[in-house]
């Protein structure tokens, strides 16, 4: 009976697993100065001073959704301010719009 048990147990464990390993984002993080924005339809592009792994120096986000807006709305802070922001971005290859990263989060670094 344990031995059956264990069996069933076993397929299950292994494709929990699995499903956390693809839901796991592969953040990068650039730390520098707002240098450009861009709105095109539903997407706004940032532009950061440097750039980082394979997502270059561009992001994207959404800014038809209200954490799209405020995350905009930061780095026109950040951009006229000329403040430091810290931005995480998601490296996914089936995230890109335009072959550029998802701009995940953004805040004004001190």
């Amino acid at each position: 009976m344990k031995q059956r048990s264990v069996a069933a147990a076993l397929p299950l464990a292994l494709m929990t697993m699995l499903a956390l390993s693809d839901a796991q984002a592969a953040l990068l993080t650039n730390v520098g100065q707002v240098v450009s924005l861009r709105a095109e339809g539903k997407y706004a592009f940032v532009g950061m001073a440097q750039s980082v792994g394979t997502c270059g120096n561009r992001y994207w986000l959404d800014i038809e959704t209200a954490s799209g807006k405020s995350a905009y709305a930061t780095a026109m802070l950040a951009f006229t301010t000329e403040a430091n922001v810290y931005v995480r971005a998601d490296d996914n290859p089936g995230t890109r719009v335009f072959e550029e990263c998802f701009l995940h989060d953004i805040f004004v670094a001190k």
